[in-house]
């Protein structure tokens, strides 16, 4: 008995490895838009967290106002689908900036898989002044 070629096999199976391959594409964009949201979120809350700490002659809630507008201003204009707004703490040794951001994805629920992506980075600074320090210590 004779074994028969057919023609078509190729055809069946880039119908499986096509929309696969096109599925995994996907999930890597979303991953690297994850990453990227991820990385530039620290620098950010790193580089409004440092201005803050230069701010060393004034009040720690004029310094507080002062870096979560850096913040806004930095998250804003840098990240993909920015959506909560930074946390700033000051207190008299450092100024830390928290923000979160969540990436909603756009796969159907019959994966179920989660909703959406969130990503939560915290940046701290010295703020050290040693005379206010000492004044407010005695």
């Amino acid at each position: 008995m004779k074994m028969k070629k057919i023609k078509a096999y190729i055809t069946l199976e880039a119908s499986f490895i096509v929309p696969l391959m096109i599925c995994i594409f996907c999930v890597i964009i979303y991953v690297t838009y994850y990453e990227y949201n991820s990385c530039v979120m620290y620098q950010d809350c790193y580089i409004a967290a440092l201005r803050g700490s230069q701010l060393r002659e004034m009040t720690q809630s004029e310094v507080a106002s002062i870096t979560k507008q850096h913040a806004d201003t930095l998250l804003r204009n840098q990240m993909y689908q920015y959506s909560i707004n930074p946390k700033v703490d000051v207190s008299l040794i450092s100024v830390s900036v928290e923000s979160s951001n969540e990436i909603s994805l756009k796969i159907p629920s019959i994966l179920s898989v989660q909703e959406s992506l969130e990503s939560t980075r915290k940046a701290s600074s010295s703020r050290l002044n040693p005379v206010v320090l000492l004044r407010e210590k005695y």
